[in-house]
């Protein structure tokens, strides 16, 4: 009997684990991810992390030869997953050219991509970005428990962002890279939180070098420093430390580019969407694309003063409802970031706050954040997925012969069906649901007012 019972112990215990919430959700979503990554692939910009590696292991720096067009820290990543790729998983080949697709770049939408990218080098990558995945919900897990929250709560949180559609689109399908930035982004709130402000400086350099929209927080993370810290000494002596820390990682990570003389390539994601502006546009998209980079230069002033408008109301709290309310602050700068129509994958920036404010909510103006979670998690995903369409099918035709190229270019002309001069069935939709991804972003802003106009009401009424 006693040399069963231990047995019989592990088993429970193991059993006991299988069916914690936790482990349950975790395995959905792996599930989930496990029957998408080898399915469908955007065909755009996986390419591209191919080219970058190939680069790499030719001796040539990041922006040596065309093919990279981001900051730093993601090539400096691709780099050391290309030595992974070769010496530890052997993966034989990146990907071939798709000679059966090429008609493919004479469409209205100029995303397609004729490079078609190995199923091996494809999946290598998503597991990456899953393993990420898998790291962000956790933090965000600790992040809900580190702010006072039970178990429950913090289950609830990381399984909102494992499960979210949108998460799982980007990693799973479009093999984009954004939740590292947003790993770097929890970390660097968590060593604030912890009062790990050179290291909170460091995270944050490497949040904002790895994708721009985390250094739009700057405010409002200064904001927590500066709450959390009593006297004026403590107050700067914490700034300089997260000062330290960002400059230090900084200057690291772009020395390469001080050396190789290539620092301004290191910023091309942004100047050369700046100064994309094109008045000869002959179609809806490329009027879009052309006027929409305009339009979001010209927001940035706005977006800057109302960030540095929500810093400062945030500083103004009373102490007593700032640890309450920080979290709200948080979000409301995160979603004023896209006042104008963004890539859906942009959109992770803003899941967090809102996932948490969702979960911690104790009150009824707190649990409507639920909408605009929804709309948000719904219509990033439905947008990703019609501009895209066709395009996930390339790597299933190629390679698996799943699907005939005659059957994906019949599907491409179909959408490039002109229903106006100038606009076509595929860029009509598109408008349509990135208006609808707007309102779903703007719907952070309508709850928030419509939730102080009620408290205003209801203190009125009581007074």
């Amino acid at each position: 009997m006693g040399d069963c019972a231990e047995p019989r112990s592990l088993a429970c215990s193991l059993c006991a684990f299988l069916k914690r919430p936790l482990v349950i959700i975790l395995a959905i979503g792996l599930l989930i991810r496990i029957i998408l990554i080898p399915l469908a692939t955007y065909n755009y910009d996986i390419p591209f992390w191919a080219t970058t590696i190939q680069h790499a292991q030719s001796g040539s720096g990041l922006y040596d030869l065309t093919g990279y067009y981001y900051t730093p820290v993601w090539g400096y990543i691709l780099g050391f997953l290309g030595l992974i790729a070769n010496f530890l998983f052997g993966i034989p080949s990146y990907g071939i050219m798709a000679d059966s697709l090429i008609p493919s770049i004479t469409a209205d939408w100029d995303y397609y991509g004729t490079v078609v990218v190995s199923p091996a080098f494809s999946i290598f990558i998503k597991a990456v970005l899953t393993i990420v995945d898998i790291l962000c919900a956790y933090l965000i897990y600790v992040i809900v428990k580190k702010f006072g929250y039970d178990e429950k709560k913090a289950v609830l949180a990381f399984g909102l962002w494992f499960l979210c559609p949108i998460v799982i689109y980007t990693t799973a399908v479009h093999g984009m890279f954004d939740n590292i930035s947003i790993l770097f982004m929890l970390l660097t709130l968590f060593m604030i939180m912890d009062r790990r402000y050179f290291l909170a400086g460091t995270m944050f350099s490497l949040a904002a070098f790895t994708k721009y929209f985390p250094v739009y927080l700057i405010f409002i993370f200064l904001i927590y420093i500066l709450k959390t810290n009593e006297g004026r000494d403590a107050k700067i002596k914490a700034t300089i430390y997260a000062i330290l820390g960002f400059v230090t990682t900084m200057l690291i990570i772009l020395l390469p580019q001080f050396l190789e003389g290539t620092v301004p390539d290191a910023f091309r994601f942004v100047s050369n969407r700046v100064t994309y502006i094109d008045s000869t546009a002959e179609s809806l998209w490329s009027l879009i694309a052309s006027d929409g980079y305009f339009i979001v230069l010209m927001l940035q002033p706005l977006i800057f003063a109302l960030l540095i408008f929500i810093a400062w109301k945030t500083y103004k709290m009373d102490d007593k409802t700032f640890g309450d309310n920080f979290m709200l602050m948080l979000l409301l700068s995160s979603a004023i970031i896209f006042l104008w129509t963004p890539a859906p994958t942009y959109l992770m920036v803003i899941l967090p706050f809102l996932i948490y404010i969702v979960v911690t909510a104790e009150t009824r103006a707190h649990r409507r954040y639920i909408i605009p979670l929804v709309l948000i998690s719904i219509t990033a995903t439905l947008y990703a997925m019609w501009m895209h369409n066709y395009s996930l099918l390339f790597q299933d035709s190629i390679y698996h012969g799943l699907v005939s190229a005659d059957t994906i270019l019949a599907g491409i002309e179909w959408l490039d069906v002109h229903i106006i001069p100038g606009v076509t069935r595929h860029s009509s939709i598109s408008l349509l649901l990135g208006l609808a991804e707007t309102m779903a972003i703007y719907s952070v802003f309508a709850i928030y007012i419509y939730n102080n106009k009620l408290e205003k009401a209801v203190r009125e009424v009581k007074g």
